[in-house]
This record gives C-alpha cells, sequence and structure tokens, in this order.
C-alpha cells in the first residue's frame, strides 16, 4: 500500500454551518438509502456550486426532505482511486465525449470502513451503470488493483483489454438527500493527487512529491434519479445554478495535469478551479 496523505479540506465553520442547516431535516439509515438507491441505471446531473451558494440551497430545502445519518454524523468521509490504462483510455473516452464510456476506481467508505472496487460505463442513451464488489477495507492507494479478475471483466464487456494503474487519487466528505425521484449527493472539502509521473503539472505538490489539488470551497451536488429532474435540480434552477460537465476522475485530471486534453471542461476549470497560471 503506497502512502499518499489525502485528507479532505473542510473548515470547521463550513462543515457546522452544513450541519446546522440539514439536522432539523428527518434523518434516514444507509440501509434506507441504499433501497431507494438501486436504481443502478440512472441518470446524473451535477452542479459546481460555491460553499456559500450551498448553505443558501440547504436554508431553502423542504421541511421534510430526508437526510442520512450514520451514527448519528450527517456527513461521512469517502475516498478513491482511480485505475486507468497506460494509454488513459478511461480519461480520453470522457475527454472526447465518445459515446460509451467507462470508471474503474476502489471505494473507501472512511467511516463506515468498507472498501469496493467499483466500475460505472455510460451507454448511448447517457445512462450510467454501475456495479461493485466488495474488498478488504483499506485506506490510501493499493499497490495493485483488488479483485483484479473481476474488474478484469468488466472491462472486456466495454472491449478493453489492458492492464491498468492507479492514475487519481481524491476525496471529499459527502452528505446524502433523498429526494422525490432519487437521491442527491452534495461533497465538499474537495482534493486531488495525482499518481502519474508526468511532469508539466502546475499545481502544488503533496509530502509525497505527487501534484496535490485542494478545493475548500467548491461544492458539486450530484442528482441521480430517472429521466426527469427532481425537487432538488428544480430548486438548483430556481437559484440560477445549471448543470455543468464535471467529473472528478476526469476534470480532476484535467486540472492537475494541464497537457491533457481538456476542452470538454473548459467552462468548468475557468469558472470554479482556481488554477495557476501555466509558465
Amino acid at each position: 500500500m503506497r502512502s499518499v496523505t489525502g485528507l479532505s479540506i473542510l473548515n470547521a465553520a463550513q462543515r457546522q454551518s452544513f450541519d446546522a442547516l440539514l439536522s432539523p431535516l428527518p434523518t434516514v439509515s444507509l440501509e434506507q438509502v441504499n433501497q431507494r438507491a438501486r436504481m443502478m441505471s440512472r441518470m446524473d446531473r451535477k452542479y459546481v456550486l460555491s460553499s456559500d451558494q450551498c448553505a443558501g440551497i440547504l436554508a431553502q430545502l423542504p421541511d421534510e426532505t430526508p437526510v442520512m445519518s450514520i451514527g448519528g454524523a450527517l456527513s461521512q468521509r469517502y475516498e478513491s482511486v482511480y485505475f486507468d490504462t497506460c494509454g488513459l483510455d478511461s480519461y480520453l473516452s470522457a475527454a472526447y465525449g465518445r459515446r460509451k464510456r467507462f470508471k474503474l476506481r476502489t471505494r473507501n467508505y472512511l467511516d463506515s470502513g468498507l472498501s469496493f472496487v467499483e466500475f460505472k460505463h455510460k451507454g448511448p442513451r447517457g445512462l450510467t451503470t454501475k456495479t461493485r464488489v466488495s474488498t478488504e477495507f483499506h485506506t490510501g492507494v493499493p499497490d495493485a488493483l483488488p479483485q483484479a479478475d473481476w474488474a478484469a471483466a468488466q472491462l472486456q464487456r466495454v472491449g478493453v483489454d489492458a492492464a491498468v494503474s492507479p492514475t487519481l487519487h481524491g476525496g471529499y466528505r459527502r452528505c446524502c438527500l433523498l429526494t422525490d425521484n432519487g437521491r442527491a449527493t452534495i461533497d465538499s472539502g474537495l482534493f486531488w493527487i495525482g499518481l502519474r509521473s508526468y511532469s508539466d503539472s502546475t499545481v502544488s505538490t503533496s509530502d509525497t512529491g505527487c501534484p496535490r489539488l485542494d478545493a475548500p470551497e467548491m461544492v458539486i451536488i450530484e442528482t441521480k434519479s430517472g429521466a426527469q429532474p427532481g425537487a432538488i435540480d428544480r430548486l438548483l434552477w430556481r437559484n440560477g445554478i445549471r448543470p455543468c460537465r464535471i467529473s472528478k476522475y476526469a476534470t480532476g485530471m484535467a486540472a492537475v495535469y494541464p497537457h491533457l486534453p481538456s476542452n470538454r471542461w473548459h467552462s468548468t476549470l475557468t469558472h470554479h478551479f482556481d488554477l495557476p497560471a501555466a509558465a
């Protein structure tokens, strides 16, 4: 296991503000969320906003909106390590907007002590299908992909027959809300750490020498529903916040490694990421 430190940065005042806005809402368990979220084929809509904008949205939530609580905590720490081929097939399929895209990652639920290997595949009609398999709990960057045989079988389903290796390490703190037709997640304290040996990164480096980008004021809201938008989508729209193109893997890679093709996320990178100017 490689020791690549990745603690999400979320200042105490910001977390207390979010918790204070969510605490009056009714709570639901992880099991109840999973029952509602068994829609593994879904339409995802993503929004990027500031922490102040997010606080304003949370203040307008209907009083009956359920929020997930685990052990009394309304937010949980997540950690992901994304795997890609030597030729970055996963990244490039997103960068060039190919109809069939895939994403392979390990996902660690740090507060629950659970780890999974997850495979996401976006089909031609824009629906995302996610499958996953549990693995031994770990933190940090694994030396090799757990459940490698299972992962290879998933990759072969989308025509990829190549070795993969760790490419990007990221994390955040997540709140989860149930909605009228699905669920919504609210991610804050985001960070990305590049794991490829490219030399052109303009962001600061972590204590291991890897390029690292922290976004303490950024919040990503993802709504996950069927084809029709839900109540939180409509609430965001009423406040002038529209869906945008962002992928924690692909946009994170583009932010950390500026030589990669990134036109697809140019607007998001320009308006929402505090990136240093290229030398």
